[in-house]
C-alpha cells in the first residue's frame, strides 16, 4: 500500500518511523521543502520516493499525487492544511486523506 507523507519535520518524521515500522508493509513517499535525512532513510527502506519542491504549492502536491498515485495519505504541517477536503477532491483525489 503506498503512503504519501507531506512535510518535512520532526512531526512528519515521526509519522514516517511508524507508518515504516508498520506491520501493514506500506512503502512511503515523501513531499517536503528539503531533505530530512530521518524521513529519507524510510522513504528508501520501504521503496518509496522523496520528492523536494514546494509543500503549499497546490500544483506541486498534484504533480506527486498524480505520478505516486497513493492509496492514502498524510498531511503534516497545519499549512498545508489549508486546502479544504472540496477543493482537494475537486482535483480528483478522493482516497483517504489523513491530516
Amino acid at each position: 500500500m503506498k503512503v504519501l507523507l507531506i512535510g518535512d519535520g520532526a512531526r512528519e518524521h515521526a509519522l514516517a518511523e511508524a507508518l515504516g515500522n508498520s506491520a501493514r508493509g506500506y512503502r512511503v513517499y515523501a513531499l517536503s521543502s528539503y531533505v530530512n535525512p530521518g524521513i529519507k532513510e524510510v522513504v528508501d527502506g520501504t521503496g518509496g520516493k522523496y520528492y523536494v519542491g514546494n509543500i503549499l504549492s497546490r500544483d506541486e502536491m498534484r504533480r506527486v499525487i498524480s505520478e505516486v498515485d497513493p492509496d492514502f495519505g498524510v498531511i503534516g504541517p497545519e499549512d498545508a492544511l489549508r486546502w479544504d477536503s472540496q477543493r482537494f477532491q475537486g482535483g480528483g483525489y478522493t482516497r483517504g486523506w489523513s491530516g
